[in-house]
């Protein structure tokens, strides 16, 4: 006959058996940072962002790893992906060059190259809320269009703005004001910027490079003989 004292502690053995703790019903992160995924590679960093810049190989993929920031992605040239996120189905994406958008952080997931050519991306991370050193009010999605000048807000939430700008040769972006910004060049670059005082007015880069600029109104001239294209990403 089990006493009163010993029959508690059989149940609550027992229990224990039965119920998960509190640490258990809590899931562990499976896959590995995004800075340790031999893929993702660090090419520009400060106090408001880190990027990087993301090559598949075709019908290769990442390992599993997590983003734990919100990011912007900017792609260069046409590719078809799975994106594969832990605990969901997996997503089969077509993506255009030049193609950018918004991801919230706080996922894991595998990425997949279904294309018979390189996956090229970068991931744009939003470290932190910037002090507002211009007006950061909302704009409306949508393109203005000037001579030879197209400029389309992709997105604009409360942590980044987007911007698509393609300029014929010698068309201007007119005066826009601008938060500190990132500009990714979509095409070879060769940019002035006339409203900058500055020996980095001269704005030179292949595709894929960057320059990082401050809060400025950015009026953007395109000297070369080709069609320009480039993303900014506003940070607020």
């Amino acid at each position: 006959m089990i006493k009163g004292a010993t029959l508690a502690f059989v149940l609550a053995v027992a229990i224990a058996g039965i119920l998960p703790t509190a640490a258990s019903q809590t899931p562990s992160p499976q896959g590995i940072p995004v800075d340790k995924e031999p893929l993702h590679h660090v090419v520009f960093e400060n106090a408001y962002t880190r990027v990087f810049s993301v090559q598949l190989p075709p019908h290769s993929q990442t390992m599993l790893h997590r983003h734990d920031r919100d990011y912007v992605y900017v792609t260069f040239g046409a590719s078809e992906i799975v994106n594969d996120v832990l605990g969901k189905p997996p997503v089969h994406v077509k993506l255009q060059d030049g193609e950018a958008g918004f991801v919230k952080g706080g996922f894991e997931h595998v990425a997949r190259n279904l294309a018979e050519t390189p996956f090229r991306t970068f991931a744009i991370e939003v470290k932190r809320k910037p002090k507002r050193v211009m007006s950061a009010e909302k704009v409306e999605r949508g393109l203005e269009l000037g001579h030879g000048a197209i400029s389309e807000v992709v997105l604009d939430n409360e942590e980044v703005r987007i911007r698509d700008v393609q300029l014929s040769p010698s068309a201007m972006l007119h005066a826009t004001k601008m938060l500190p910004y990132l500009l990714v060049a979509v095409t070879d670059l060769d940019l002035r910027d006339g409203a900058a005082d500055r020996a980095d007015a001269h704005l030179s880069q292949k595709v894929g490079g960057l320059a990082w600029r401050p809060a400025e109104t950015a009026m953007i001239t395109n000297q070369a003989q080709q069609n320009a294209r480039f993303v900014t990403v506003e940070f607020k």
